[in-house]
């Protein structure tokens, strides 16, 4: 599973220190109007979904996808002008 997590340019570091064991963030940090993204591969389950809650809790942005394929489209979406 990957998580593609959004926030401000300046807490991008931050992401990092939310994550689980086993977790790693994948991607380079992408910039936009709307944020910055990386993506975050995880396991399948709990552990993905737990991610998902506990950026949300720290008022990052966080959303769960099936393959890096999807994870990459939906960054591409997002920041397009």
């Amino acid at each position: 599973m990957f998580v593609v997590a959004r926030t401000s340019a300046n807490r991008i570091g931050e992401v990092k220190a939310y994550l689980y064991g086993g977790q790693s963030i994948v991607s380079e940090p992408v910039n936009s109007l709307y944020g910055t993204f990386v993506i975050v591969e995880s396991a399948h389950g709990l552990a993905g979904k737990m991610l998902v809650d506990r950026l949300g809790s720290g008022m990052i942005g966080a959303k769960e996808f099936e393959t890096r394929a999807e994870a990459e489209a939906y960054i591409e979406s997002e920041t397009a002008d």
